[in-house]
C-alpha cells in the first residue's frame, strides 16, 4: 500500500530540509560546551582588562617613584622678608606689650665744644608686665639689647671706647626688675668723632624691636 500526501501538503526539497535538521541537531547536542567556550572567552577578556589596568597603575607609581613627587606639582612660595623695625625720632616713647622704652637723647660727647669718640644714648625702660618665659616674677633688661648704626658699621657696647670722658649714670648692663619698676641711664658707644650715627636700634629677647633716628 502506497500512501502519499496531497500535492498541496508535500514538502518541497525534502533532502535539503533533512540536511538542515541534522546540522541543527548536531549543534544543539553540545550546549554546555558552547556556553563554556563563551565563558572562557569572557574570563580571558576580563583578565586582559585587569592586567592592563594594573600595568597602568604600576606605571604611574613608577613615574612617581622616579620623580620623587606626585604628578601634581606645587610651586614654591617666596620667603617672606623680615620687616625692618619701626623708626622713631629721638625723644619718642615706644610701648611694647610688656615694656615701655624711651630714647631721650643721643649725641657725641663734646669736650671744649669738639666731638669726641664717645657717643651716648640716654634710655629709660619701664616694665609693664611679665613677658612669656620670665622667671621669679622679674624681667631682665640688658644694655646689650642696644646698638648704633653708622652706615658703614654696627657699633655694640663691646666695641672699644677711646675717649676718656667721665660718664653720667650708666644704664645697667644686666638688671632684673618687677612690673611697675623703671630704669634709666646712659649707654656709651665707641663711635669716631667724624662718623654720623644714622639709627639707634633696639631688640630684646622677647621679640620687641624698634629704631630711633637722631
Amino acid at each position: 500500500m502506497n500512501l502519499q500526501l496531497p500535492s498541496a501538503r508535500r514538502l518541497r526539497e525534502p533532502d535539503r530540509i533533512v540536511d538542515r535538521i541534522l546540522a541543527e541537531s548536531a549543534a544543539t547536542r553540545r550546549p554546555g560546551r558552547n556556553r563554556l567556550r563563551l565563558a572562557v572567552n569572557a574570563t580571558t577578556a576580563a583578565a586582559v582588562t585587569i592586567t592592563v589596568t594594573i600595568l597602568g597603575i604600576s606605571t604611574v607609581h613608577d613615574q612617581q617613584r622616579l620623580t620623587g613627587a606626585p604628578s601634581a606639582t606645587v610651586s614654591p612660595q617666596p620667603a617672606t622678608p623680615m620687616r625692618p623695625p619701626a623708626s622713631h625720632l629721638v625723644g619718642t616713647t615706644v610701648t611694647f606689650p610688656d615694656i615701655v622704652v624711651t630714647v631721650s637723647s643721643a649725641d657725641h660727647v663734646r669736650v671744649n665744644n669738639d666731638p669726641t669718640d664717645l657717643y651716648t644714648v640716654f634710655v629709660t625702660t619701664c616694665v609693664r608686665s611679665l613677658p612669656p618665659g620670665s622667671r621669679n616674677g622679674r624681667v631682665h633688661l640688658r644694655a646689650d639689647s642696644w646698638t648704633v648704626e653708622t652706615g658703614s658699621a654696627t657699633i655694640t657696647i663691646d666695641d672699644p671706647i677711646r675717649a676718656r670722658v667721665p660718664l653720667p649714670t650708666t644704664y645697667p648692663f644686666d638688671g632684673s626688675y618687677k612690673p611697675g619698676q623703671c630704669v634709666s641711664g646712659v649707654i656709651p658707644f665707641g663711635v669716631g668723632s667724624a662718623a654720623t650715627v644714622r639709627s639707634i636700634d633696639y631688640a630684646n629677647p622677647f621679640g620687641d624691636n624698634a629704631s630711633w633716628t637722631p
